[in-house]
């Protein structure tokens, strides 16, 4: 709000918009927090010796890429508590990179898992984690607190089966051709606060603290029925659907707290629905677990629901369990299914439930000290990333924790453990593919730099590519097959093209340099690749309006920018913030999303945002096909404004309709093929 009056009075008195203060630069902000705060409080280096990547391929783009991995500028002021990543130089040896910790996967009992190095279980450890943590805050100059590394054998311990409600199956029934949430992994579904089957749309109303569910036939929609989540006490909800089940997904303050201690009151609460009769939703079961709401996934009838507990280590009791270990439906989670990471600092858990939602029962439950900075799912595992500090001193961050747990059928199972240099951007930064994990990071040695990194199932570093644009920081990631595009930004935006075909030298093989970034890559048909993002001036580095690239990259080593749209009249869009704005069409080549206008980029001076559709053809480049009114406002309240209009609404096509849904429940429809409005 201050910002945002500060601006204004800027803009009124002729004086350049400083320009932290605008929206679009709000985000980049955000990212440079996790950089450097405080010079020359640097902690030596702990990763391992890496191979030198200096000589790419001798492809046609061989020397734009040496000219561009030789580009150095001096970096940009940033602000709060930096995140750090050190690296030893690189040798030109090719010699191996050292190996980190390894999971012993003798025997194939499935209710024992064995000793993972540097996990251990149990509230006592737990208890004695959370002690060196208050000790290390408190008296963070002691050069002697050492954090244990340690590892015991934990068993597998799933809850008993909750009140079945409902018998109806799962039945996905007839549909037409529908657009559904924008999602990372195919076949690993994530919640949004609007969804579609193809035949109802169902909208989580934050306002009114509803659901309410409305039939789509032929472009027309009539509400069904309303799902009043106020009762619950539950707010800041996601929802699910699947076949007959509905799910919805926030968090609330418990109604007690059984210890005189204060502990984190918030708890994230599930509701099944069953939805067989779209007019009279019918609640199933309810289960709860500690901490605030953080994400979820929907694999195979089986939900997935993350959770991050804080503790207050200045109210633990030894003695009383409830000040120091979340609780799950009620009872405390059991002792063999807590997990302490060693060397972390951080006073949360990650609390892990899996649901079978067709029957509404808890298959298991784990929660990890450690917490996460945010989770990557792929199609069998889910993956834990977390920022460690150096232990010995109250230094800054040189590097981040990975662990990887199984989920096959709900049973959830540690599987191993182990680091990388930096931190990730987001989920699309991490990506799981025959039998190797690939991490784009971005890490500090000397100066901000960038890395790729390939792990086995082991979580063991097996190739290693460091050093990739200095002073730049990863603002997009795709994982397309053997190639990982990667842009990074400082003036201008390189793309860059890594091989990882073979997983122990994964090499920059193609480069592509323009004015601004792309801050989402999209895959577009068949080697096509494009970019949402900021144009910006290449001296300068200031971001200007929005841009739509899209690239050629049939042939990686040769990257080319066949078409950008530079869009002067926005600023932001939904995307950005969310990638679930985002749709995409297959079928028809449509894309859209959110487009937001702050009052200083147009003569109006409000703010007001605009559903765009566009599709891109070889021969006339990008195509405006719909822009939808959406809302303006001259106020600068948060709820309901067209900012936050720009994140929640969302696009989708069924059949022949287009579908621009927003999240009070206002829907507009619009034909496919003409785009004219029908409602």
């Amino acid at each position: 709000m201050e910002d945002r009056e500060l601006e204004k009075r800027l803009k009124d008195e002729n004086v350049d918009i400083p320009e932290s203060l605008k929206p679009e630069n709000m985000k980049t902000k955000l990212d440079e927090v996790k950089m450097k705060a405080m010079a020359g409080n640097i902690s030596p280096s702990e990763d391992v010796p890496v191979i030198s990547k200096n000589e790419p391929k001798k492809h046609g783009s061989a020397k734009k890429i040496l000219y561009t991995l030789g580009l150095a500028a001096s970096f940009a002021l940033v602000f709060g508590l930096g995140y750090f990543a050190n690296s030893k130089k690189p040798t030109n040896d090719k010699k191996s990179p050292e190996q980190t910790e390894t999971v012993d996967k003798t025997g194939e009992d499935d209710t024992k898992e064995e000793g993972i190095p540097h996990i251990s279980n149990g509230y006592e450890k737990s208890y004695k984690a959370l002690s060196r943590i208050k000790d290390y805050y408190y008296g963070r100059y002691d050069k002697n607190i050492v954090f244990e590394e340690t590892a015991d054998e934990a068993k597998n311990s799933t809850t008993g089966a909750l009140n079945k409600g409902g018998t109806d199956k799962l039945t996905p029934g007839v549909t037409p051709s529908f657009t559904d949430t924008n999602e990372r992994t195919e076949g690993v579904h994530e919640d949004d606060v609007i969804k579609t089957d193809g035949n109802y749309i169902y909208v989580y109303n934050s306002s009114r603290e509803k659901v309410e569910i409305y039939s789509a036939k032929n472009g027309k929609t009539e509400l069904q029925s309303k799902i009043n989540l106020v009762s619950l006490d539950s707010y800041d909800s996601n929802i699910y659907v699947a076949g007959d089940r509905l799910i919805t997904i926030g968090y609330r303050e418990k109604d007690s707290v059984s210890s005189t201690a204060w502990v984190d009151n918030n708890e994230t609460v599930v509701m099944i629905y069953n939805i067989k009769d779209r007019t009279e939703p019918k609640l199933i079961e309810s289960v709860s677990q500690d901490g605030s709401y953080s994400e979820s996934r929907l694999v195979d009838g089986y939900l997935y629901v993350f959770s991050n507990y804080y503790v207050n280590t200045n109210d633990m009791d030894e003695n009383d369990p409830e000040t120091y270990i979340p609780t799950a439906d009620g009872s405390l989670i059991p002792d063999d299914d807590i997990y302490v990471i060693d060397n972390c600092i951080s006073q949360s858990y990650t609390v892990i439930k899996a649901i079978d939602i067709e029957d509404a029962t808890v298959v298991s439950r784990k929660a990890f000290l450690g917490g996460s900075d945010l989770c990557y799912v792929s199609q069998d595992n889910i993956y834990l990333i977390d920022s460690y500090y150096n232990s010995s001193s109250f230094s800054l961050i040189d590097k981040s924790g990975i662990v990887r747990v199984s989920y096959k059928d709900g049973k959830l199972k540690t599987e191993a453990k182990g680091t990388f240099a930096g931190y990730v951007k987001d989920h699309y930064s991490i990506d799981e593919a025959d039998g190797y994990v690939r991490v784009c990071s971005t890490y500090y040695s000397n100066a901000q730099k960038n890395a790729v990194y390939v792990l086995n199932m082991d979580l063991e570093k097996v190739g290693v590519l460091k050093g990739i644009a200095k002073n730049e920081t990863i603002k997009s990631v795709r994982f397309m097959g053997d190639t990982a595009y990667m842009v990074t930004f400082r003036r201008t935006d390189p793309l860059f093209a890594v091989d990882l075909s073979d997983p122990e030298n994964p090499e920059i093989i193609g480069y592509i340099k323009l004015p601004g970034f792309s801050d989402y890559l999209q895959p577009y048909g068949d080697n096509l690749l494009l970019g949402v993002g900021f144009s910006a001036d290449e001296t300068t580095g200031r971001t200007s309006c929005i841009k739509l690239s899209m690239f050629d990259i049939s042939d990686p080593t040769d990257i080319k920018e066949l078409a950008t749209k530079e869009l002067l009249d926005y600023n932001h869009s939904g995307v950005i913030d969310n990638t679930k704005n985002f749709m995409f069409d297959k079928e028809s080549g449509l894309f859209g999303t959110t487009f937001y206008s702050n009052y200083y980029y147009n003569e109006d001076e409000k703010d007001y945002t605009n559903y765009g559709i566009y599709t891109y053809d070889e021969k006339k480049g990008f195509e405006l096909k719909l822009e939808a009114k959406l809302g303006e406002s001259s106020s600068y309240g948060y709820d309901n404004s067209p900012y936050y209009t720009s994140v929640a609404t969302r696009g989708m096509i069924i059949g022949d309709y287009v579908y621009v849904v927003t999240a009070d429940g206002a829907i507009q429809t619009f034909d496919k093929t003409t785009f004219k409005q029908v409602q």
